[in-house]
C-alpha cells in the first residue's frame, strides 16, 4: 500500500510502498479513497487517514502508534475513518 511519509524536519515527504498492512484495511483505504501519511512527532509515529477529494485536509482523522505494530496502527485507522466518515462496515 502505498503512504506518505512526512519528514518536517527536512522540509520533505517520500511516497513509499507499506507491506506491513492487513489485507482488508488495504481494501478499506483503497476503496474508499483514503490517502494514508505518517510522521515522526518527538520520538511518536502519528499516522492520518483523509480522503483524496479533501484538498485542505481538514477532516483528517489522527492515530498514535504507540507500542502497536504498523498493521495495528493501521487497523486502528480504518476504525477511526468509519466512525469519522461514516462509512459502513
Amino acid at each position: 500500500m502505498s503512504l506518505t511519509v512526512h519528514y518536517f524536519n527536512r522540509n520533505s515527504e517520500q511516497l513509499i510502498d507499506c507491506k506491513n498492512v492487513y489485507e482488508t484495511d488495504e481494501k478499506f483505504f483503497q476503496d474508499n479513497n483514503i490517502k494514508v501519511s505518517m510522521e515522526e512527532l518527538s520520538g511518536n509515529i502519528i499516522v492520518y487517514g483523509c480522503p483524496y477529494s479533501d484538498k485542505s485536509e481538514e477532516s483528517e482523522v489522527i492515530v498514535f502508534a504507540g507500542n502497536k505494530s504498523c498493521e495495528d496502527t493501521l487497523s486502528e485507522l480504518v476504525i477511526s475513518c468509519r466512525k469519522h466518515f461514516g462509512v459502513e462496515e
